[in-house]
């Protein structure tokens, strides 16, 4: 019996060579027509290649230690307007309606930079969303706006102080 040659063809195939943008990614997550959290990528974003860039650099994520530079990029995120992302425009937000995308939008950019930094924003979200739900009135009056809602890791001071 004899042999059979035969050739095999092997595909070719295309690996992406970059992430996609922001254009992509928008269309991809259905938040092109959002002008509102475009911003909000935008201002994570910034703060993500700032403050938090700065913090790893200098080696802040080796210890579990709260620190001053730790506390400035919480300050970070309410001039940003991250903080203040998960409250209604009547409040003192920018985002009208749910807010999952919106919240979860800027820890994925955060993400990029440091885990850390994503997971205290989203810490940060969940510790203040049953003040924001369940709070009283005092409560309330006190952080109608986000240039007077304290950075969340000093919320429990603010509250004792109502």
């Amino acid at each position: 019996m004899g042999t059979v040659a035969g050739t095999v063809a092997i595909p070719e195939t295309k690996t992406m060579l970059t992430l996609p943008g922001d254009a992509v990614r928008q269309i991809q997550w259905r938040f092109a027509d959002r002008f509102d959290l475009q911003m909000l990528v935008a201002s994570a974003r910034g703060v993500a290649r700032g403050t938090v860039a700065r913090l790893v650099a200098a080696g802040e994520r080796n210890t579990h230690e709260w620190t001053k530079a730790k506390d400035e990029m919480m300050d970070a995120f309410d001039r940003a307007g991250i903080t203040a992302a998960f409250m209604e425009p009547e409040e003192g937000g920018f985002i009208a309606g749910p807010k999952n995308l919106a919240l979860g939008l800027a820890a994925f950019e955060l993400a990029w930079v440091d885990g850390g930094a994503a997971t205290a924003s989203l810490a940060g979200f969940l510790a203040l969303s049953p003040i924001h739900e369940r709070g009283t009135e005092k409560i309330a009056s006190r952080g109608a706006e986000p240039s007077r809602l304290p950075s969340r890791f000093r919320m429990w001071v603010w509250i004792r102080e109502c």
